[in-house]
């Protein structure tokens, strides 16, 4: 049953890999998740999209930082420093845990961090969190490390 607080949320992935933005997208059908999910493969046409306005009011970024051209990094902290872009919410969506790359993240905006999920139910529940916590109480679970 999909559920009425999660109706015109945008779930925005800037990731270079598409099989990540799959497995989203089968994570959110199976777990009854109404969310649109918006794939932008590299971190220029993400701010490209922030500074046209072409993303809707409603969105909540996934940011990988491992992507060729721009990483994550450097695409955070552009972002930050657009009139747009200073509010959006951005959880970093990567495969590392390591803590000096943490502490970065948290140092040029993110407002939260979570290792990617190795499976569909990790995806599942962490794709039901974020929506719930933004949508709803209207501030991101601060996570660190790996999602549970």
């Amino acid at each position: 049953m999909p559920h009425d607080h999660d109706q015109n949320a945008t779930l925005v992935l800037v990731d270079d890999d598409s099989e990540d933005a799959l497995m989203l997208r089968t994570a959110a059908a199976r777990g009854d998740i109404d969310v649109h999910i918006v794939h932008l493969e590299r971190g220029q046409s993400f701010l490209d999209a922030i500074a046209q306005g072409d993303l809707p009011p409603r969105s909540l970024v996934l940011l990988d930082l491992n992507m060729p051209t721009m990483d994550g990094f450097t695409v955070l902290t552009r972002l930050r420093d657009l009139t747009t872009g200073w509010s959006l919410p951005v959880v970093i969506y990567s495969t590392s845990s390591d803590q000096v790359q943490i502490d970065r993240a948290f140092a040029v905006g993110a407002n939260a961090y979570l290792t990617k999920p190795r499976s569909l139910t990790q995806t599942i529940d962490v794709v039901g969190a974020l929506m719930n916590h933004w949508f709803v109480h209207g501030h991101l679970p601060i996570w660190r490390g790996e999602a549970r």
